[in-house]
């Protein structure tokens, strides 16, 4: 099997066949059609599709060649990586985040060539804090921020709205996050009742990932990807329907490896 790879790239190699694949994921197409797409003389065209046969990657079906099954496969990874190629500077030292990521979720690194980069963290997190004052369902979080303003907008939002939050934290700040939501708690003078629908609203897990996602109401994603031991990286805003889902699905995933916290027993010890 590795030998069959191995191949296969290499015949890709040579220029041409790449974008003769990408021409027929369009479609089947004939030779002639296919050189005056790609500007190729008639014979080029022939010598690319010879080889990209024998690699099983074309098919001939009458005059047309189209693409077979690994085609469409190799087409749709040369498509990938030439999109995300576009976010070199912020994924060329985030190799931790994209080691971690499941193959199925890769490809989804596409979708943030269309989202908003803020370059300034600070005012990413102004930003957010606003999405988060308009929140009426819920909000899902990765994240490693400790902030009081912020916690308290959440609170509000638990008890008005009926938001429910979904937080996974590293656990080296899990205590300090807790320590400033119970402040938070007793600055609002919470009643007994108000605080267990808070704690019924709020889960929290535990996991140290190397990005920070925002995700609310399913309708707008923050992402910061951690390049190396810098953290202060720039945001990917978006509100992309596509780039959303993909948001919510790497929360997801993450959310079934993060280990459970209870919530209810740490707020009763500061409580």
């Amino acid at each position: 099997m590795e030998k069959r790879i191995q191949t296969i790239l290499k015949k890709l190699s040579l220029q041409g066949r790449v974008e003769i694949l990408e021409s027929l994921a369009e479609g089947p197409m004939t030779p002639s059609e296919l050189g005056k797409i790609n500007n190729m003389p008639l014979s080029t065209v022939s010598r690319c599709l010879k080889v990209l046969s024998d690699c099983c990657l074309v098919k001939k079906t009458g005059n047309k060649y189209e693409l077979t099954g690994i085609g469409y496969l190799a087409a749709d990874y040369f498509s990938n990586v030439e999109q995300i190629l576009s976010l070199w500077e912020y994924i060329c030292d985030a190799g931790e985040f994209v080691k971690i990521l499941p193959m199925e979720l890769k490809p989804g690194l596409a979708y943030l060539c269309s989202a908003k980069i803020e370059p300034d963290p600070y005012a990413a997190v102004l930003r957010a804090m606003e999405d988060i004052k308009k929140a009426k369902n819920y909000g899902k979080y990765i994240d490693r921020i400790v902030s009081y303003e912020i916690f308290w907008i959440m609170a509000e939002k638990n008890l008005k709205k009926g938001v429910n939050d979904y937080v996974i934290s590293p656990p080296s700040v899990a205590n300090r996050k807790l320590e400033v939501c119970i402040q938070v708690f007793r600055d609002m003078n919470l009643t007994t009742e108000d605080l267990e629908r808070i704690k019924g609203s709020t889960q929290i897990k535990l996991l140290d990932l190397p990005f920070q996602l925002g995700i609310i109401d399913g309708k707008v994603l923050y992402l910061q990807i951690f390049q190396g031991k810098k953290t202060e990286t720039p945001f990917f805003i978006s509100r992309d329907r596509k780039c959303v889902e993909w948001g919510e699905r790497l929360f997801d995933y993450f959310w079934e490896l993060a280990e459970p916290l209870d919530v209810v027993a740490e707020f009763n010890k500061y409580l």
